[in-house]
């Protein structure tokens, strides 16, 4: 009886002592390492807002430069600087700033930002932004963006004098003199107004002012060589205050070029562009569905050109637009087609004809008169590399290595103008 007791009393009793005291360690060691895990967690993330700050704040001093206006405000930013002490949310932060001309173009600042800071651990962390500025102004960004020449002061846009019709605005009834082209383009004069109304009998240009002299005229030839497109889902299109007329022509066998019928192949388009007195502008190949050249290579330029300096350099270029320019530099003024600062107010025709092409019936052949000696045309072409496109298309396609001698490049400098000032 005694003895079952004694089992009973043992079969009761708790743990021991040594018991409490092991479970009490592992537990103390369990909560430290949450309690460390959590202290990691705590410092990582205010270690990431601290280089978000960091990054928002190089971020800002390089939009300063790029936002700066002139050489005296780079300055006055790079005056700020070395900064020391800037209070940010999670950290305190030292910046630094340093902006150099690039040795190769004069028109590009190199920047570089440095941010140094302490995080929670009192390490020293660092974060460095090299990046590239160019020296634009504002001004002068909207004129070259609305395609008017760079200047200090905003340009007039590249109207002249001409204007496209209003609607309702009808060809006038009873011209004074009629000067018509064979692609049945017309231009009729009454008075101190001229207009250019199309083969369709649409009107497309005004111009009215005293002592007229009529519009100036861009002509040119679009060619392909080594590309297999339908030429007549393009045109050329100029800027504003301009109009082009275009023609699709073709070769047959036993004739010279002619003018294409609707379902004929075209291979090449020929175009006049008429301009008011002070236009300058682009001028561009289109596509008429609208919208952009996608995945279509157009040459200009001369392939034996060796100027490759100047503005107006001839040297072949990857482009499907042509950009005339010109720049007074005794009045600071931009200056147009058909507006010389020496002759004054003047009508002028340019455009060359093309060898072994006789587009003489399109007004556009051996008794063309033109103005310069350059030419205005255009290559379509499968290979982005427009020298070796201009001079196999002329060996090989057009038999005539001269077809695109003294051909515009990208930039041509209307006469009278001083295009090193560009």
């Amino acid at each position: 009886m005694i003895t079952a007791k004694l089992r009973n009393h043992k079969a009761c009793r708790g743990i021991s002592l040594i018991d409490a005291l092991i479970g009490v360690a592992i537990i103390s060691i369990g909560l430290l390492a949450v309690f460390r895990m959590h202290g990691e967690i705590t410092a990582a993330t205010g270690e990431s807002k601290a280089r978000a700050e960091a990054i928002q704040l190089a971020d800002s001093t390089v939009e300063r430069v790029r936002n700066s206006l002139s050489g005296a405000e780079i300055l006055e930013v790079m005056s700020d600087h070395p900064r020391t002490g800037v209070e940010g949310v999670n950290a305190t932060f030292d910046v630094d700033l340093n902006v150099e001309e690039d040795a190769e173009n004069e028109r590009q600042l190199n920047v570089d930002v440095s941010i140094a800071w302490q995080d929670v651990r009192g390490d020293l962390q660092e974060l460095n932004i090299a990046t590239h500025v160019l020296s634009e102004t504002a001004i002068n960004a909207v004129n070259l963006a609305r395609g008017r020449l760079p200047s200090p002061n905003p340009i007039p846009k590249s109207s002249g004098m001409a204007r496209t019709p209003g609607f309702g605005e009808t060809p006038m009834a009873s011209p004074e003199s009629v000067e018509g082209f064979p692609d049945g383009t017309q231009v009729l004069r009454e008075g101190d107004r001229t207009e250019v109304v199309g083969p369709d009998g649409g009107l497309l240009l005004i111009m009215e002012m005293p002592e007229n002299p009529g519009f100036s005229t861009i002509s040119g030839v679009v060619l392909q060589s080594g590309a297999s497109e339908d030429l007549r889902e393009y045109f050329i299109g100029p800027g504003e205050g301009a109009s082009c007329v275009t023609t699709n022509i073709f070769e047959e066998e036993d004739t010279v070029w002619s003018q294409a019928g609707p379902n004929e192949q075209v291979d090449a388009i020929f175009y006049r562009c008429f301009v008011g007195v002070g236009w300058y502008g682009n001028i561009e190949l289109r596509p008429r569905a609208g919208g952009v050249l996608d995945d279509l290579s157009v040459c200009v330029g001369d392939p034996d050109e060796t100027d490759i300096e100047s503005w107006d350099s001839r040297e072949p270029f990857l482009s499907a637009v042509r950009r005339y320019r010109g720049f007074d530099s005794g009045s600071e003024k931009a200056i147009g087609i058909g507006r010389h600062p020496e002759r004054g107010v003047e009508r002028v025709d340019f455009g060359r004809p093309i060898e072994e092409m006789d587009l003489t019936d399109l007004g556009f052949g051996e008794d063309f008169s033109s103005d310069d000696d350059l030419g205005h045309d255009f290559l379509i072409t499968d290979s982005d590399d427009c020298g070796d496109a201009l001079t196999s298309a002329s060996d090989e396609v057009f038999g005539n290595p001269d077809i695109f001698f003294m051909n515009s490049g990208f930039n041509y400098c209307i006469p009278g103008g001083n295009c090193d000032s560009l």
